[in-house]
């Protein structure tokens, strides 16, 4: 039986990932794929210990935009200030929108509770 080691699985995940986010622009359908891709990718980054770019990956589900290679896409108006910055998001161009997606407001409040829980362990580490 083959197994990966972490740092493998890591990689290939990190690039199936990409690679979903690359391919962004053609989905007619699923447009809850790159949100998902996000919140996977903000799990794997703070697995890794890469915090800011977690908060990075769930902001961009938070905003309710997303960007593929065509630009910048507005799916919600939702906005959201980060507790951890003070600061919004940064705004982008509002292009197609693609309307609500599949599980839009689970995905929301499991975003919600990583922001909160990388706020959390940040200041636990300040202390």
């Amino acid at each position: 039986m083959n197994t990966l080691d972490s740092s493998e699985a890591s990689r290939r995940s990190s690039e199936a990932f990409q690679h979903a986010l690359d391919s962004s622009s053609r989905i007619a359908l699923d447009h809850w794929i790159p949100y998902f891709t996000h919140y996977e990718s903000a799990r794997l980054c703070s697995q890794r210990g890469e915090q800011e770019q977690a908060k990075h990956h769930l902001a961009l589900i938070l905003s309710g935009q997303w960007r593929n290679a065509a630009g910048w896409y507005r799916v919600s108006q939702l906005t959201v200030t980060f507790a951890f910055s003070g600061k919004p998001l940064e705004t982008a161009p509002t292009g197609q929108n693609h309307g609500k997606y599949s599980l839009e407001n689970a995905l929301m409040l499991k975003a919600y509770a990583g922001m909160q829980t990388l706020k959390e362990n940040a200041q636990a580490k300040m202390h």
